[in-house]
């Protein structure tokens, strides 16, 4: 998704301002932003340049992904999962001998889960987008 350009004026496209936007870039947000709950906004990159032949501003458009916050997954007899929009799902397995004689197989059975944070997590707000 891409946030329309916003406008601004040069004197606000600081190196400062360039330095938090690389910093940020690449993370996931730490807390509410726009509608979004935390984690599930990833932002990617901001471009921008000169709008038109007009001098006084710029033009910068922001970048973003979203994936939404899932609760109650269940895998196998594992219940109760949740994770944040960007955050990974491990599942581990077991081999379990079921049957016996000539019905006998194996399967993987669920024995564990773990959720793991994929990305750094940043405040979105300090782009100064809205929040």
């Amino acid at each position: 998704m891409c946030w329309p350009p916003a406008s601004v004026t040069p004197q606000q496209l600081t190196w400062q301002y360039a330095k938090k936007v690389r910093d940020i870039s690449a993370t996931t947000n730490k807390a509410k932003f726009r509608a979004f709950a935390p984690g599930e906004v990833l932002f990617l990159y901001a471009e921008g340049g000169s709008q038109g032949n007009n001098e006084d501003y710029r033009e910068v458009t922001f970048h973003f992904a979203s994936n939404p916050t899932e609760t109650g997954l269940s895998v196998g007899s594992l219940t109760g999962i949740a994770k944040r929009g960007w955050e990974y799902l491990d599942i581990k397995y077991e081999t379990q001998v079921i049957g016996t004689g000539a019905t006998q197989r194996k399967v993987q059975r669920p024995v564990r889960v773990y959720v793991h944070r994929v990305f750094r997590e940043a405040n979105h707000n300090q782009l100064g987008i809205g929040s």
